[in-house]
This record gives structure tokens, C-alpha cells and sequence, in this order.
């Protein structure tokens, strides 16, 4: 009999849904699943969808399947049952009875897990839930064990405490334990207890651990009850129990409700699924059975709807976002999104739908072959006009309704191979040759404006003839606005005016140089047109008002269909339906597509009628109503895996790498199955960049990363602009060692460490340099000095030997004492870096004195010195100027044959120099050479080539040089002289 039931409530949904579909995604082996047979489906806390099937486990994200396998560690490959707690963990019940869960990424079982362990069935375990506090009771289907896991993991066997509460022999029922906030309900039989032949129940009350028995009823197999109760002030109490006629079996299985009120279904024959345990309850119910699931409208208690008729379902889940999943046995998962889309197919072996209108309460809508479909009170009918292909100048192709335009009772047709004029209600057509026409605008009762793939024309709109040409080529479009023709063509938008100038708008505005598909003109005059690759256009008095386009919310920028009613404008592409606010256009534009509902994302004709929106695709027509819609979401935000070098890492194993592992790959993923792949992540790295970029990619690398501290940020928004949480991961790449602060210190301080040395070594090398110089200057000096002294002698000597061969014994005594003196000047002189300038002056004179009495008076000699200088004060390196008044006497004076010679010695100051000036009026320096080379060599002078030497190892020691300059004096081309320049800087000044 409740097979008989099931299917009559099978026929009653069905004729309720009077041919409409709902638009069902199917997911199979094919896009990834381990299986086509499913047995359960729960979602966790994290948003995944998690599916358990005769060949492993399965874990969805709306975009990829990961499946599990006995390979990764599950105990079997035969999932029964799952449940995801909200302390993260998924509970699995396996074949063969097995109980293990999934944590991080790892399988847990008996033999790697202590909570485990404690949990021994003896029989298949039936069921497992959670409530709201984190406690967990499993069942098994013998009744042998009945375990309560508190939010501590603390594990109690409930067979024990029924035993202690009611006494022994009591058969445990198989239970169904759901989530009433923080209570647990489930069912025993005590017909054993009682002895009584009827069968009776009871319910059980399980609440903080502590077993109650909550209420006793007896249900007879004749009568029809609906119990209901509720819970007020933490009590449970009956609220009626009502006779339902369409039930023939007793009530049971408890089932929760959001607002704290439970009924009874029969259990016979149909699988009660619900939301995941580990959320929180809801309405409807859905019941999975052979031939499809029931949907329960538990506000009036009854069945509702029928989803996936015919097929064997085996679980159901509405997720976080409404859509509802149904699992089937051997035909995979079905997702259906919303139940407010509905398709028809109004033909089934072609449902493709290319235009649609309507005309008071029928909807006309265009097919192929010359088919015409109308849809009036849920009725539908289809009229075919194909038949009139023969008679057209375009016999081929599949002819097309592309465009139904109305015109008083009148419908005007627009085929691909003719047009037609036809009347609904007398059946009455006119036939018209033009072939592929895009479009029909009745200008008058008289003219129609249409478009074809031959140009733009005027047509006769009661013979459907052409009476004037208004564009020679390809047109794809129409309109007549503001006195004036626009025509859509392959190369873009043409304005007509009247007198048939002509305006190509595509210079003017660019986005108008691309196909034009269509053009509407809305309420406020405003022209609307769409374009294949350019978006869609707005035009107000032929100025761009607006341009939407992919960047700015449009779902593709190929628009095939348009439409305008009193406030939004419609445009389908081949990516879904778009939804654009005429009085506000700065809104965000409203996306529809299949993961809303749609039958499919390609539209190709669209139409608004009181709020009831009608889609025409591949699959048929689609309907919903726009009111109702709900774009309700949620978007989850996952970090996956965290790939640092070419390893696997945790997050919490980030908080130090190492300085050789900084190529960092983030993979992530974020769950909305209403968005699916319309998911935008933002992000940024603190420590690298601070602003926000975004991408849609699911994953992020990053190259050679420096040493630092960094935070990836990151979060992402759905396609209804619902955010997610911000995922935040912090990570520390330490430096090479030669990196450190300490490192840094110690280098620093061992770099100024070793510079002070090399200073100090350098500075003591400098200083033991200079004074190894200094004394081998000085003892240059002293060596030269030596080297001048005994010439002086020589020559002295020599003039007193001269004196004594001529018995001037006089001159002799006189010289003598002369020489004597200047001897004793020499040596006092020689042993000194320095002397003033007027003890310079005193030995000059008295070297020249004696010279001049060696010589029997036969020159002059001079000193002068310039007024300004301070003789006394001012000091000069010793007898380095007597070698040069000794060469003007020796080599310059003695060779003179004519008059009287002359030495006159200058002291001049020039700024900071002081000029020591020697000056005879001898042979010259050239006669005195050829003279020279004639003597004996030890009548040679050495001293001019000896003060040279000593004035070089001077200047080695001081920055400003002494210099020497001997200049010969001539006048009228003779030599009349020698002047030599010695220049001493102001160091010795």
C-alpha cells in the first residue's frame, strides 16, 4: 500500500509541475567523481560538499573533485554514512563497520586514535549526529550500543543508562537522532518489555548526558496519526495529533525544525536525509526514494514537490546557500540551485527557443523549422509554418523564428527564410520572400521598417512587400528614433536621416564600429544597443550616455539578446543573463546563469512580463520570477596547501624558513556553489607590497622573497559581492647567518676593528718612514756638507800655498786669519738645519773678502737686502748659497781678460718667497764650459752639483719646493754675465 501511496504522490507532483523542469547540473565520474553511486552528502564548516560513495570519499568545492581512497587511509572504500562536527572533524561510517574520521588533512582510525578505540559496535552502526553543543550520538542498528560523545570527548554507552532507567530486557529500535538545539531524540521498543502484541514505542529524551523517558504512545496500525510537539522552557509537550488521511503507517522518526517543533514520518521504504549535522536545521524536508525525492512543506505538512522524478535517490542536502544536492544510486549528484527556474521543452524533440512576446496572458515564443510555440494558463501548443519554406528564396537551413513582433491582433514572424504576417485567433498568414530577417518595427498601420541579410528596407505591411531600401547591406538590426533610421550592420551603427544622409556613429563612438545585434529604445527615449564584442551602448540625442562591458559587470561582451521594460534592461549573452538598472545604470549589474538556475548560460532571445522574466536557449523556455530570486550567499575562503622550495608545508611550520626556501606557492580556494567560478580574490604581503591586488586565479607565488617578516592577507568576494573571511598567514624567512644583527655587529665592529689597526700600523709605519727619511736626509745632509767642506779647504789651502811661494808673509798672516774665521763660521754652520739670514749674509762677506784677497782685490762684491726683511728672523738652509757666489768667482770672474769684475748678492721678498740673488759680470756659463775642459780635473768644482743634490733631498721633505734658476746676461748678442735665482718658499721664512 505505501508503495501505491508513493506513487500516487509521485503522479500528484508531477501534474503539478504541469511539464515544467527544473534545471538540474549534473555531476558524474566523468566530471570527477570517484563514483556515480552516492550515499551520502553532508557540507562542513568549512563549505566543502562532501560525498560518500560505493568507491571512496569525494570533497567538492564547485569547481574540483579531491576523492579519497583506502590508498590515502580510509579504513574501506565504501562510504555509508558522514558527519561533520563543528569541531572540524568529519565522522565516517564505513562498510564492515568501520568508524574513522577525517582531521587536516588525516584519516584517524581504532589504530591511530584513542577516542576511537572506546567505540566498539557490535553491529552496523545506524546513525550518527551532533547537536549544537559539540555532542555526538552514534547508534547502532542491533540496539546493542548507543554512544554519547561529550564536547570533551568523554564517551558514555546509553544502553547502559536505559538499562539502569527502565530495567533490562528492552530492544533498542533503530535510531534517528537529528539536532533539536541540545537535545537528542531517538526511539525504542518496548514491546518485548510490555508483552503486548501491537506494537509499541517510546521516545527517549537525551539531554547534557542524562537519559529521560520523555513520552509513551501506542500507535495502532489502523489508525492515521500526525503528532507534533514542541519545546517551552527546555520541556517537551505535545502540541496536537492530527488524522492525515494520506498517511497509512505509524510516526516514528523524529525530525527537527528551525523553530523547535517536531513531526513523525514513516520510515517504511523512504530514506530521511537532512541538511549536514553539522548545521543548523531546516525547512523543507526532502525524502529520497526510488522514484525521486519528495520535498515536504513542513508548514502545512505536506508533500510539496517532487524533484528528479524517476530516479533512485538515495540522500538530499540544502546547502548554506540553498542549493539543494541529490544523490542518486548509480546516476551520480544532481545540484539544483532554485527552485524558482523553470523550462519548458514546447517541443521535445527541439526545444531550442530563439524569440520571445506575448500578447495579453499567451506567451509566443519562436522555435526552429517555422515552429511557433504559445503558452497560455500553463497550456501549452505549438503552430509550424515550415511547410511555407518552399515558397521562399532561402530553402535551406533549420529556418528560425528569429523575431515576433505584434501589430494590432497580428503577429509579424520573422524567419530565416521568409517573413509572415499571422493572426492568432482567424488563422489568417501573408507570406513575404525576403529571407533571413533580423528584425520588424511597424512604422504605421501601412509601413514596417525590417532588417535583413540583403539591407534595410521599407515593406508594404499588408502585401509584406518591399516599397523602399533604406541600407544596401548586411543588416542585423532597426529602429526608427528621432526622426531618423539607425541601422545595425556588420560594420557598425548607421544613422539615415530623412533626405538619406548618412552618419557612420562608429568613428564617433568606437564600441559602435562592432556588429550590431540589436537595438531597443526604452522608456525614456533612451537607445539601447547591443554588440557582438563590444558590449552594449547606450545613446541619449546620439551621444554616448553609457558603454557596459566586461570590465565594467556585463558577463561577456558578445550580447545577442536584448530587451527593455519599464525599468531594467536585459541582455543575454553566451555567458548568462544580465540585469541593467535604466534609472540607476551606476548600480552593480545583476548576473543570472545555470548556477542560479538557468537551463543554460547561452541566451538567445529574452522577455519581461509582471516581474516573471522568460529566457529562450538551447533547452528550452525558462521562467522565473525575478521578485523571488534570492541572492542570498555565502562565500567560504580555504588555504588548501602551502608549498614553500619544492615541500609541502603546514602553516603553523611557518613561523621560521629558512633563507634557502623563498619561493613561496599559496593554493586556496573559495566556495560559493551559486558563484562557481565568478570568484574574485583579493590580496596583498605585508612586508612586501601594502596595497591590494586582486586575481582569479586559485593560487599565489611568490619568487626569491628577502629575508623578513611577512603576512599574506587574503579574502574573496562572490559574484553577488558577499565576502569572505580574510585568511591571514604570517611567515618569517630568516637570514643567512652573514645577515643577522649579531653577524652585522661583530663584521662592523671587526671591519672598524682592523681599520683602527691598519691606521695605527700605517700611522707608526708613516712616522717610522718619515723618521728613517729624516736621518737619512740628515745624514745626506751632513755627507754633503762634509763633501763641500773639504773642497772649500782644498781650494783655501791651495791660495795660501800660492801666498807663501811668493814670500808675502803679510798677506799670508792675514789670509790666514781670514780663513781661520771663515773656517770656524763653516764648521758652526755645517752642523745646523738652519741659520738667520744675517749670519748667512756675515759668512757671504767673509767668504768674499777672503775670495777677493786670493784673488789680489780683482773684482767688487756687494750685499744688499731688502728694507722689509728681518735678517735676524728670518732663516735659511746654510751654505747654499755660497757654492754659486763660488762658481760667479771661480768660473765666471777669472776667465774675464777686460775690466773690473763684479759680484753683487740680492735679497728680495716676494710675497711669501724670499729670492737670493746671485749676479756677476763674468764670461758667461758657456765660456766658462769651454775654458773649463781644458783644466786639470782636480781644479773642477764640485759644488755646484753638490748643492743640487742637498736641495733635492730638501724638497723630498716639504710640500713648497726650493727652486734655482741660473739665467745668462747678455746685451747685444755678448754674454755680459751670470744671475742665478735661488727661490727659498715660506717654510723657512
Amino acid at each position: 500500500m505505501l508503495r501505491l501511496l508513493i506513487a500516487f504522490l509521485f503522479l500528484l507532483a508531477c501534474n503539478l509541475l504541469q511539464a515544467q523542469e527544473y534545471n538540474y547540473k549534473q555531476f558524474t565520474v566523468r566530471d570527477g567523481l570517484p563514483s556515480n553511486t552516492i550515499y551520502d552528502i553532508k557540507q562542513d564548516y568549512e563549505g566543502y560538499i562532501w560525498f560518500a560513495t560505493d568507491a571512496g570519499l569525494s570533497r567538492f568545492d564547485g569547481r574540483k573533485f579531491v576523492n579519497y581512497s583506502s590508498q590515502d587511509g580510509l579504513p574501506t572504500a565504501e562510504i555509508l554514512q558522514l558527519l561533520p562536527d563543528i569541531k572540524g572533524r568529519l565522522w565516517i561510517i564505513s562498510l564492515r563497520n568501520f568508524l574513522s574520521y577525517y582531521y587536516k588533512g588525516k584519516f584517524y582510525t581504532p589504530e591511530n586514535d584513542s577516542l576511537l578505540k572506546k567505540l566498539v559496535f557490535k553491529g552496523t552502526i545506524g546513525s550518527i549526529s551532533e547537536n549544537s553543543l559539540g555532542e555526538i550520538v552514534m547508534t547502532s542498528t542491533r540496539g546493542d550500543h548507543k554512544y554519547f560523545i561529550g564536547a570533551d570527548n568523554t564517551v558514555t554507552d546509553i544502553s547502559e543508562l536505559i538499562e539502569k532507567k527502565i530495567g533490562p530486557g528492552i530492544a533498542l529500535s533503530t535510531s534517528r537522532a537529528f539536532r533539536p538545539k541540545s537535545h537528542f531524540f531517538f526511539n525504542y521498543d518496548d514491546s518485548i518489555h510490555n508483552n503486548e502484541k501491537v506494537f509499541s514505542s517510546s521516545q527517549l529524551l537525551l539531554e547534557d548526558g542524562k537519559l529521560t523517558l520523555w513520552l509513551k504512545t501506542k500507535f495502532y496500525p489502523k489508525k492515521k496519526y500526525l503528532v507534533r510537539f514542541e519545546e517551552v522552557n527546555g520541556k517537551i509537550r505535545k502540541i496536537d495529533s492530527v488524522q492525515k488521511p494520506e498517511f497509512k503507517k505509524d510516526f516514528q522518526t523524529v525530525v527537527t525544525r528551525p523553530d523547535k517543533e517536531m513531526i513523525f514520518l514513516p520510515p517504511t521504504d523512504l530514506v530521511l536525509t537532512t541538511q549536514s549535522g553539522c548545521k543548523t536545521c531546516f525547512t523543507p524536508i526532502l525524502l529520497g526514494s526510488n522514484g525521486g525525492t519528495l520535498l515536504v512543506d513542513t508548514l502545512n505538512y505536506i508533500y510539496s514537490d517532487l524533484l528528479l522524478p524517476g530516479k533512485n535517490c538515495s540522500r538530499s542536502l540544502q546547502d548554506d546557500e540553498k542549493n539543494i544536492w541529490l544523490g542518486t544510486l548509480g546516476e551520480g549528484v544532481f545540484l539544483l540551485p532554485s527552485r524558482e527556474y523553470k523550462t519548458r521543452k514546447l517541443y521535445k524533440e527541439d526545444a531550442e527557443i530563439n524569440s520571445i512576446n506575448s500578447d495579453g496572458n499567451t506567451i509566443y515564443a519562436g522555435g526552429n523549422y517555422g515552429r511557433l510555440h504559445f503558452l497560455e494558463n500553463n497550456n501549452t501548443s505549438t503552430v509550424s509554418f515550415h511547410h511555407l519554406i518552399k515558397l521562399s528564396n532561402n530553402k535551406t537551413g533549420v529556418n528560425r523564428l528569429l523575431q515576433i513582433t505584434k501589430m494590432g491582433a497580428d503577429l509579424l514572424l520573422s524567419f530565416d527564410g521568409f517573413m509572415l504576417k499571422y493572426n492568432p485567433t482567424t488563422k489568417k498568414t501573408v507570406f513575404g520572400r525576403l529571407d533571413v530577417l533580423k528584425s520588424i518595427q511597424p512604422l504605421n498601420k501601412d509601413t514596417l521598417l525590417v532588417a535583413t541579410g540583403r539591407g534595410g528596407f521599407l515593406v508594404n505591411s499588408n502585401t509584406l512587400k518591399v516599397i523602399d531600401t533604406i541600407f544596401r547591406f548586411r543588416t542585423y538590426a532597426a529602429i526608427e528614433a528621432n526622426n531618423a533610421w539607425y541601422i545595425g550592420a556588420s560594420s557598425g551603427l548607421h544613422k539615415i536621416n530623412r533626405n538619406r544622409s548618412t552618419w557612420y556613429m562608429g568613428t564617433a563612438i568606437p564600441p559602435l564600429n562592432n556588429i550590431i545585434s540589436q537595438i531597443v529604445q526604452s522608456s525614456d527615449g533612451s537607445l539601447w544597443i547591443s554588440t557582438l564584442g563590444g558590449g552594449v551602448v547606450q545613446l541619449k540625442n546620439d551621444t554616448l550616455a553609457n558603454h557596459f562591458t566586461l570590465a565594467n559587470g556585463l558577463t561577456s561582451n558578445n550580447c545577442k539578446a536584448l530587451y527593455a521594460d519599464g525599468r531594467f534592461v536585459w541582455v543575454g549573452t553566451e555567458k548568462g543573463l544580465n540585469r541593467i538598472d535604466q534609472l540607476h545604470p551606476e548600480k552593480p549589474i545583476l548576473h543570472y546563469t545555470s548556477a542560479d538556475g538557468l537551463a543554460n548560460n547561452d541566451i538567445h532571445a529574452v522577455y519581461t512580463k509582471d516581474k516573471i522574466v522568460y529566457v529562450g536557449s538551447i533547452e528550452g523556455l525558462t521562467s522565473f520570477d525575478s521578485t523571488k530570486v534570492t541572492s542570498a550567499s555565502v562565500c567560504y575562503l580555504n588555504m588548501q596547501q602551502v608549498q614553500v622550495g619544492k615541500q609541502i608545508k603546514s602553516i603553523d611550520s611557518l613561523s621560521e624558513i629558512s633563507y634557502k626556501e623563498n619561493d613561496f606557492r599559496f593554493d586556496y580556494t573559495g566556495i560559493s556553489f551559486r558563484s562557481l567560478d565568478e570568484i574574485t580574490y583579493f590580496y596583498r604581503l605585508i612586508g612586501l607590497k601594502d596595497t591590494w591586488d586582486s586575481t582569479r586565479n586559485t593560487s599565489l607565488s611568490f619568487l626569491a622573497l628577502p629575508p623578513g617578516r611577512y603576512q599574506l592577507q587574503l579574502f574573496a568576494v562572490n559574484k553577488f559581492g558577499v565576502n569572505s573571511k580574510t585568511i591571514s598567514i604570517p611567515f618569517y624567512i630568516k637570514p643567512p647567518f652573514w645577515a643577522t644583527w649579531w653577524f652585522r655587529i661583530l663584521i662592523a665592529c671587526s671591519i672598524v676593528g682592523l681599520v683602527w689597526w691598519l691606521i695605527v700600523r700605517r700611522i707608526k709605519q708613516e712616522q717610522a718612514k718619515a723618521a728613517t727619511q729624516n736621518r737619512i736626509n740628515e745624514l745626506e745632509q751632513q755627507a754633503l756638507r762634509s763633501q763641500m767642506n773639504p773642497h772649500f779647504i782644498f781650494n783655501c789651502l791651495n791660495s795660501i800655498q800660492n801666498f807663501l811661494l811668493h814670500n808675502d808673509f803679510e798677506k799670508t798672516n792675514e789670509y790666514l786669519t781670514s780663513f781661520a774665521h771663515l773656517i770656524r763660521q763653516t764648521l758652526d754652520n755645517s752642523s745646523r738645519e738652519s741659520i738667520s739670514l744675517a749670519s748667512e749674509i756675515r759668512y757671504l762677506n767673509s767668504y768674499l773678502d777672503l775670495e777677493s784677497m786670493r784673488f789680489a782685490h780683482s773684482f767688487q762684491h756687494a750685499i744688499s737686502i731688502d728694507p722689509s726683511i728681518d735678517a735676524d728672523n728670518m732663516h735659511i738652509p746654510p751654505m747654499i748659497l755660497q757654492p754659486y757666489v763660488e762658481n760667479s768667482i771661480r768660473h765666471g770672474l777669472r776667465y774675464r781678460q777686460e775690466g773690473i769684475g763684479s759680484v753683487k748678492v740680492k735679497f728680495e721678498r716676494r710675497g711669501n718667497t724670499l729670492l737670493c740673488i746671485v749676479e756677476d759680470n763674468g764670461v758667461g756659463r758657456k765660456k766658462a764650459g769651454e775654458l773649463k775642459s781644458f783644466m786639470h780635473v782636480e781644479y773642477q768644482s764640485k759644488g755646484m752639483r753638490l748643492t743640487a743634490e742637498r736641495i733635492e733631498a730638501m724638497n723630498r721633505r716639504q710640500e713648497t719646493p726650493i727652486t734655482v734658476d741660473v739665467i745668462d746676461l747678455s746685451e747685444a748678442g755678448n754674454s755680459t754675465g751670470t744671475q742665478v735665482i735661488v727661490r727659498f718658499p715660506n717654510v723657512f721664512l
